[in-house]
């Protein structure tokens, strides 16, 4: 099956509170740079996009279903590829908003039957954090209604059937890359959630009284108290970056796979990366990147590589040439398209 014309389901913005959408955080969310951004750079396809979020703004109370099938109908696109963080049931998002409308399970799946039957759209949906709550069992009961359901946030595919895909999230290399020469005059950084992360706040206080040229950046999307940095700002901290620091753990204590470990080895930065049975199915640890086990290991790496450049140098090559080559938004939408090609025959 030839797929030219895409149709990509997702949010527009940044965040949410009570009130609903925050007008001040109208940046562009991560999720529609990784997913609309990466397709939109390969040139050879015809992208649409439907955007729940600016669809509610619009439409108060509406129920977004009419709506997407009516964009169907008009773009006729050959694959939908749906944003799990509208599947509000399974969503942090839903708990921050009574804007956000909460369906159920029989509802997505009546929803999809008809695209998938009726409309003969094949459907995606991406899971960026199938590992929280019931979204297992979501993602299960949805299986006869979609095409395929593509993880982000963990490689193991042992007990999911065929109409999975595991895979990195998208990343943008137009943006994420090491192309222009930086002065890395940062010896550490990190960019990410902090405020809603006591244990990260505890080990970056530490790294502070190193007193190191340090960059500790607060970019988390869901903590009011952090702030959201766009995709250009985070790319030049880390090109700037002789090494980043990356926490692998959920907000249930489980190891998954974070954006920030391509996003930095793209940049080519050294990824100091929490240990974990995830990210080494990725990279070989101390051949691309170095692991660490807790706040003293990570503070006695951080000294040695620092003071061992060559050695340094070495580890965070090996990572860039790896990511460049296997890991770049082109290669997901290549995996992609050909697993949905696979499924369907």
């Amino acid at each position: 099956m030839e797929i030219k014309n895409i149709l990509i389901c997702t949010l527009r913005y940044v965040n949410y509170n009570d009130e609903g959408l925050m007008k001040n955080y109208h940046i562009p969310f991560q999720l529609l740079s990784n997913l609309v951004d990466t397709l939109n750079s390969i040139k050879s396809f015809n992208v649409h996009t439907f955007f729940f979020d600016e669809h509610l703004e619009q439409y108060p109370g509406s129920n977004f279903k009419i709506s997407l099938i009516n964009l169907l109908r008009e773009k006729k696109p050959d694959l939908i590829v749906f944003d799990q963080l509208l599947l509000g049931f399974v969503s942090p998002v839903h708990s921050l908003t009574n804007k956000l409308q909460k369906f159920e399970i029989p509802f997505y799946q009546s929803f999809f039957y008809y695209i998938k039957k009726n409309l003969k759209i094949p459907l995606v949906i991406c899971w960026t954090d199938l590992q929280l709550g019931l979204s297992i069992d979501v993602a299960k009961q949805l299986e006869d209604y979609v095409t395929l359901h593509n993880v982000w946030d963990i490689k193991r595919d042992e007990s999911f059937g065929k109409n999975y895909l595991f895979t990195p999230s998208p990343i943008n290399s137009e943006v994420y890359n090491n192309l222009v020469s930086a002065d890395r005059y940062i010896d550490i950084s990190f960019v990410g959630s902090i405020g809603s992360k006591p244990d990260r706040q505890k080990i970056l206080n530490s790294i502070n009284k190193l007193k190191l040229n340090s960059e500790i950046r607060a970019g988390g999307l869901w903590s009011g108290k952090d702030t959201f940095l766009t995709d250009n700002q985070c790319a030049d901290i880390y090109r700037r970056s002789k090494m980043v620091i990356n926490f692998c753990l959920n907000e249930e204590g489980k190891a998954q796979i974070k954006g920030r470990v391509f996003e930095t080895t793209l940049c080519g930065a050294l990824l100091l990366e929490q240990e974990n049975n995830e990210t080494s199915q990725y990279f070989t640890p101390y051949i691309d990147y170095i692991p660490w086990k807790d706040e003293n290991d990570l503070i006695e790496k951080i000294k040695y590589y620092l003071s061992h450049d060559e050695e340094r140098k070495a580890i965070t090559l090996s990572g860039s040439e790896k990511a460049n080559k296997l890991y770049t938004g082109k290669v997901y939408w290549e995996l992609l398209l050909k697993k949905i090609n696979n499924v369907l025959v």
